[in-house]
This record gives C-alpha cells, structure tokens and sequence, in this order.
C-alpha cells in the first residue's frame, strides 16, 4: 500500500501553497506560474524588482518563494532574499543562469533551500520546490521539539485524551517515516561524535548503498571534514541553518559535487544530535560546466573565443606572460562563403582552426575572433616570424571540403607585448599590422610599427571618402584607346577615375583596392556598367558603334550570382546590345570555379570576355584551351625587357599560341616606338598605351573621332 500513500503525500506537497515568483523576464515569470499552477500551488504574485519582491513578500506572506538572482532596474535577488528573511520565515529557491562559485557562494550565504539553474524542465522544478518544502517542514518541527518536553510536562492530561493523542501522534510519526525514508534528498541523525544514528534511503543510495551499513558509520569517512562540523557549536546555540557546497566520496571512493544543509536537532537527551541533508549536484555542476564550455569556447572551431580571450587578458599574472599577439585574417574567405555557402564555408573554418592549431606550442592559445579571424597569444620566447611562416604555408596547402576544392591564404599581423601597452592596444596594434599586410599584397606576415598608424588612418579617409564619392557622384569614366594595325581606334577601355572635394584626382591603385577589401567594388562596379551604358549609347548615336568598350570586372564581383542579371538589366534599360561590350577579368578568376560559372553565363547573353595582365603565373596554359576568353591582353611588364632575347622569344611564343587557338592579342602599357614595334613584331592585334592616347572624356574621344580625324597619328 506504500506507493498510494507515498504518491498522495508527494502530490500533496505543493498543493495549495501559496508561492511568489520573482523573476526579471515576462516569459520566464509567465512559464513558472503556469508550471506551479498546473501543480496545484497558487501563485500569488510575479515581482520584477527587488523592491517589489520585498513589498509582495511582506504583504502576501508566501509558503515558497522563488528568487531570480538579477533582477529588473538593476535589483539584486540575493538583497532582496536578505531582507524578505528578516520579515517573514518561508523557504526560498533561486532561480537563475548563474552557476559561478562567487555568485553561488553569495547566494548561500542568505540560507536558500535550492539552486536552480536554468533552463530546467518542469520535473526539475517540482522536485525542487517539494524538496524545500519539506526540509522547512522538516526544520520547523526541530523548533517545536525544542519546546516540547517542556509543553509535555506543563500540559498532562488524563489518561483516556492521552491515548488518543497517542494513537494520532503514532499515525503522524509513521507517515513522516515514510516520507523521510522517501525523500529525493539524503536524509541522516548524526552524534556530536559525527557517527550516523538514523538515515534515509537516499543517502545511503549516494553513499553506500545499504542503510543498515550507514548507521554507526563515522560520517567524515565520505568527505566530510571535520572542519566543517567546527560549527556545531555555533549551530546548537542558535536556529541557524549551515549550507555548503563540497565534493563528497561514495563506497566506491568516487567523488561527486554535493550541496549540504547541517542544522542542531534538540532531541530532548543529554547528547547533542544534528540534522545533515545532503543532495547530490552533479547534474548541476555539469550544467556549469556546460555554461562555461558555451560562454569561453567557439562551437564550431573548439578553440576558445572572444571571452576567453578577454578573460585570459584581463588576468594580470596571464597577461604578463604574454611575448606576442598574432592576429590572423583569411584572405578570400567571404567569396568562398557567399559562392558555395555556409557549410563548405564552416568545414573551411574547422580545417583552418586544426592546422593552426598544429602548429602551436602547449604554451600558446588560439582564439577564433569572430568570421575568418583567429588570435594566437604567445607566451615565452618564441622566434615569432618562424611560426607565422609555418601558419602561412599550412594554410596555403589546397583544402576539399564536402568534395569541393578550396584555396585561401591568409593576412598576419603581429603585435609584441609593452609592459606600458594595455591589452586592448595589443589587438588593436596587431589588427593594424594585419592590414598592412593585406595592403602590401596579402599571403604575409607584418609586425607593428607605429608608421602603420598613418597608414591605415589614410586608409580609412579613403574608405569613408570612397564611400561618400560613389553616394555624391563624384567617381566617372575616362576612356583610353585600344588601336588597330592602321591606327585606327577600334575600342576603348573605361577607367574609373575620382576627383572630389576632399580627395584630389585618386589614383585607381590606391582606391580600387580599398573598394574590394570593404565590399564597396560592388556599388563601384554598377557605377561603371552604368557610364559604360551611356558611353555605348552615344557612340552609336554619332555612327562610332563599331567602337566596342572593355570594362573592368573584378573577382570580387564575380562572385555573386546576381551580376548577370544586372548586367542584362543595365544593358535592356539602355538599349545597348552586349557584342559592344568586352568584359576585362583577371587570371584568378579564369581559374575560379565559381568566377567561370559567372562568365560563360556573361558569355551567353552575346558578352565579349578579354582575359586582362596574361602571363602574371597564375593561369596553366591548359586552362587556355578550356576557357572562352576570346580576348588576351599582355600588360606592361612584357616590354619592360625589349633587350632580354629570351623574353623576346617567350612573349612571340606565347602570342603565337593565342592566336593559333583563335584569340585576338592585345599589348597594352606601350610608351615608346620601340615597344609598339616589338608588339607589332611578336604578332598583336591590338595596341594600347599613352603613345596613342591618355585617358580621356567621352566628349574628348567623340571629338577626336570626327571623320577628318579617324586615323590616331604617332
């Protein structure tokens, strides 16, 4: 028949009972209150604020009340439960996120009957809540029994209301020995010699397994000190209650985090006797554990992040072992991102985290900053350029995420550690070496000098000035000949100039970098299409439109799959047809996967593609026969060496191969006679450079191509 009585009496113990919830949130204050009611307890009130927790508490006189620890208007629950305890007596739960020793041990020090850390489900908190109840049931009974000897003996009845009182009390005594006996908690009566005289199942569960065994039993032999019961004392001669958090040791000799509660039982006997309960928190301790994991370590990598970092910096006997601050970016992350998605980008990250890692010493930390950024703090001696080359050659090494093959290089910038410099100017001197790296071309290590400063304010003036010049209008379109054979004007290239109110006549070397690094390529590329647009427009119109324009289309751009249909878009809005267009791309995007997409799909609606710079290393001469780059443009440096015969000889091989597998040749940078001549000798199509024409206005070029004025003469 136990188990109906035992499950009427557990159901019992929040029935009915009055409970204030004090919590800072709406939801959480809402989803208590419904939990306890469906219950069967009766919520009397939801305060938000220590001021209000207080005044309820005060008012309503609650039979349980739970206690957020942070609370709304900046309130403290841990005051608040203070001062609710010198008002009325009922037990208190805290409910909260915070499982830190500081905070817990703050929290103990006002004598809560449970700790609950969120989030927690519904079995949870009923568990808690009986459980505080019946230890404060269990508590105020040892008041009454301080007092009843003497209420026994003032009180002596006749016999017969004697028997009945007895019978009643026995009836009371073998249900709370069911209880007791029944107790989620561990229950245990010790001596003031520390043996076990009584205890529960649920003890000697924790402890040994068998009851019989734990009673006789010297209590300090399962981890508790004696130390701890150096307070006994204290206890016998007050109604204190003494809580604490250690680790206690099973039968087993295994160890697990407890929660104990030690109060003085006046048994009405000559040796002092003492209330233990014990509840085992390993759930808890895991749960912190859990939070401390979530809040210092970066899912995704497994190595620590920007809190961890900050912890570790802001400890002053850390901080001081610190010799360097490494500060790593991933160059062309964001492309490979936005093209293949965050999954390929996120197994890119895990694989960059691992070889990083590989190359540390014990001694060192890595730290995922954020996006494609890792720190690396170094302690002790290190030959600090020796790790970063190392960083640099195993993060070149090819990648193949789910299948699909990856390249990234990486920016370094490196910061050592000025016992004058504060924490947060290390990572800020080594982001800006970081830059400078990028700057000076990327796949680098930079160590900081304050020179670096300047250049990065430059940098930063020109990238808000880039960006207030794209709103203002004050970027336009100069146009630089492309000529035949004869000298006739054939095409022409447009090249994004900027002259504005703050920046004069910017060159493109030095802002259209800056315009791929921040994105702002993108709204820059659409401003060009349009004066390309324009520009087509006007050519036919003054009977020039066999005159194509080459524009320039960066990597960058190449990578989002809503180009084309801007470019269709531009193009039916200005009724310009795409065979008056030749589309400029870089050898990195030739051999881009994604970048190729993009281009053959150019390619289809009737654009021209020119392949700019040929020859800079990057493009297999395979990859020739595989694209549809109909256009090869060689730059400058081919004419830089007209004296070198072996270059002679390269170039007018390479040309020859162009144009066997039917692609038309441009040279472009042509100075001088002596460069034309050695183009025209290794076979070009196509002249470009500042011996035919500078860059001019569409105004300019018109003007200069009025029929008596056709041929460019030079």
């Amino acid at each position: 028949m136990y188990p109906a009585v035992i499950t009427g009496v557990v159901m019992s113990l929040l029935e009915n009972k009055r409970v204030l919830v004090v919590e800072d949130t709406t939801i959480a204050a809402t989803y208590l209150a419904r939990e306890l009611t469906h219950m069967g307890a009766e919520v009397v009130g939801l305060a938000r604020s220590e001021s209000q927790a207080v005044e309820m508490a005060e008012e309503l006189k609650p039979e349980l009340i739970l206690m957020d620890i942070h609370l709304a208007d900046g309130g403290s629950g841990i005051e608040a439960a203070r001062i609710i305890a010198s008002k009325i007596v009922a037990p208190l739960i805290y409910t909260t996120s915070f499982s830190d020793d500081t905070t817990l041990s703050q929290a103990l020090e006002t004598s809560p009957y449970g700790y609950i850390v969120k989030p927690f489900d519904t079995k949870t908190l009923k568990v808690s809540c009986e459980t505080a109840l019946k230890r404060f049931e269990l508590e105020q009974k040892i008041v009454f029994n301080t007092a009843l000897p003497e209420i026994q003996r003032e009180t002596a009845a006749p016999v017969s209301r004697g028997e009945v009182l007895t019978n009643e009390t026995e009836k009371k005594h073998r249900l709370s020995d069911v209880i007791f006996d029944q107790l989620s908690e561990g229950v245990a009566i010790i001596d003031d010699t520390f043996i076990v005289t009584e205890a529960n199942r649920s003890l000697a569960t924790l402890l040994t397994g068998d009851v019989s065994t734990l009673r006789g039993q010297d209590i300090t032999r399962y981890g508790f000190n004696h130390d701890l019961f150096s307070r006994c004392d204290e206890l016998a001669q007050s109604d204190r209650v003494y809580r604490h958090k250690l680790s206690l040791r099973n039968g087993t000799e295994a160890m697990f985090p407890a929660f104990i509660t030690l109060s003085c039982l006046d048994a009405g006997t000559d040796r002092q006797q003492y209330v233990l309960t014990v509840s085992d928190i390993s759930d808890l301790s895991r749960a912190e554990r859990k939070l401390e994991e979530l809040a210092f370590r970066d899912p995704l990598t497994g190595t620590g992040n920007r809190n961890y970092m900050k912890l570790l910096l802001d400890e002053v006997k850390f901080s001081r072992c610190i010799q360097s601050l490494i500060f790593i970016d991933l160059d062309g992350f964001k492309q490979i991102n936005d093209r293949y998605g965050h999954d390929i980008g996120d197994a890119l990250l895990v694989t960059c985290a691992q070889r990083l890692q590989s190359e540390l010493r014990n001694t060192d930390t890595l730290i995922r900053h954020g996006g494609d950024e890792f720190v690396v703090l170094v302690q002790d001696n290190a030959d600090i350029l020796a790790l970063t080359q190392k960083m640099l050659v195993s993060l070149a090494k090819p990648y193949h995420c789910h299948s699909v093959p990856l390249s990234v290089t990486a920016s370094i910038g490196v910061a050592d550690f000025d016992m004058q410099d504060s924490t947060e100017d290390l990572l800020k001197h080594a982001d800006i070496a970081m830059y400078e790296a990028k700057r000076q071309g990327k796949n680098q290590t930079v160590v900081y000098s304050s020179d670096h400063e300047t250049a990065i304010e430059y940098r930063l003036l020109v990238e808000e000035s880039l960006l207030a010049a794209i709103k203002n209008q004050d970027l336009y379109a100069s146009f630089q000949p492309i000529v035949d054979g004869e000298g006739n004007v054939v095409a022409l290239e447009a090249l994004c100039r900027w002259r504005g109110k703050d920046v004069k006549d910017m060159q493109p070397d030095t802002f259209i970098p800056v315009a791929e690094e921040t994105g702002l390529i993108n709204p820059l590329g659409l401003k060009m299409l349009r004066e390309v647009c324009i520009a087509s427009g006007m050519l036919e119109a003054q009977d020039l439109s066999h005159i194509s324009i080459h524009i320039n289309v960066s990597l960058l751009q190449l990578s989002s799959t809503a180009l084309v249909d801007q470019f269709v878009t531009y193009f039916a809005d200005f009724n310009v047809s795409p065979s008056s267009v030749v589309i400029e791309i870089s050898e990195r995007a030739i051999v881009d996967a994604g970048a190729k997409r993009i281009i053959r799909a150019l390619e289809d609606y009737g654009f021209t593609v020119a392949l700019d710079d040929f020859g800079h290393g990057l493009v297999a001469l395979s990859e020739l026969t595989d694209n549809r780059a109909s256009v090869i443009k060689f730059d400058g440096t081919w004419l830089a060496r007209l004296e070198d015969e072996p270059m002679r000889l390269l170039a007018a091989s390479l040309v020859d191969l162009n144009k066997r597998l039917g692609k038309s040749v441009i040279f472009e940078g042509i100075e001088s006679p002596a460069q034309a001549a050695f183009a025209r000798e290794v076979g070009a199509d196509l002249f470009q450079g500042f011996l035919y024409a500078r860059p001019k206005s569409l105004t300019e070029i018109i003007r200069m191509l009025a029929p008596e004025e056709a041929r460019v003469a030079y």
